[in-house]
């Protein structure tokens, strides 16, 4: 009888380590929106769970292969591979399509621990040279939706350049009336990329500031207002991000 009671206890004991361990490994299913409220459309983003706060794209670090490739290419898959390749990781999906401009795209994300974990995600503002929205939501915003504190959690993106290349300038000695400035080039988007030559200098990532005046007045006179208007975007703010509970 002893026996079979000290059996029956350890089987109690066995299941409670296992519904323990369930619970510990269990995942709390976000679901995270993208707003593209800006002029252009943004590429397929990559969004990512990791351990910690810090976003895999830093300010002032060197960017990384697949960065540049997202920010100048709008392609994914390399970047994909450089962040899921982070012990950090613990999820990482991305969009399947870009987002125009007003429209929003919804997906699911995982987060294994609230409490020490954060989502990122990246993606390239689709006519610029080699710029990329990114953003955050931290494991403080994580906790409140896991435990119903607040509906949802809103944020924004910050704009950020590569620094693989500088900003786009008019040549030396030319104005914004040149006539052979661009003059080879069909469309403002690509104007613009061709003013942006590589930076010879050790690139790091940095905050995008608004293209110079000079630039702005090239474009609207030799494309038209409607174009150079679509190129416009502001440093941050122009994606938006909601993230609540799944239900």
């Amino acid at each position: 009888m002893k026996s079979r009671q000290r059996k029956a206890l350890s089987l109690v004991a066995l299941a409670a380590a296992v519904l323990s361990a369930q619970v510990a490994g269990a995942t709390t299913t976000y679901v995270l929106t993208l707003t593209n409220g800006g002029p252009m459309p943004i590429s397929p983003a990559v969004i990512y769970a990791k351990t910690g706060q810090q976003a895999s794209a830093q300010i002032g670090q060197a960017p990384t292969t697949g960065f540049v490739t997202l920010c100048q290419m709008g392609n994914p898959v390399a970047r994909g591979m450089e962040i899921g390749a982070s012990p950090e990781v613990t999820f990482l999906t991305q969009t399947t399509a870009p987002i125009l401009p007003g429209e929003s795209k919804s997906i699911e994300v995982e987060v294994q621990d609230p409490a020490t974990q954060s989502i990122h995600f990246e993606t390239m503002y689709g006519k610029t040279k080699d710029l990329c929205a990114i953003g955050s939501v931290s494991s403080h915003s994580l906790v409140a939706l896991a435990h119903h504190a607040t509906p949802a959690a809103l944020g924004k993106d910050d704009v950020v350049g590569t620094g693989a290349f500088l900003d786009p300038a008019l040549p030396l000695g030319r104005n914004y009336l040149d006539a052979s400035v661009c003059q080879d080039q069909m469309d403002a988007v690509s104007c613009l990329r061709s003013l942006a030559a590589s930076n010879p200098a050790s690139p790091k990532i940095r905050f995008f500031s608004s293209y110079l005046s000079s630039i702005d007045m090239l474009l609207e006179a030799r494309y038209g207002a409607a174009e150079a208007q679509a190129l416009l975007l502001p440093a941050s703010g122009a994606v938006q991000t909601q993230l609540v509970l799944k239900h």
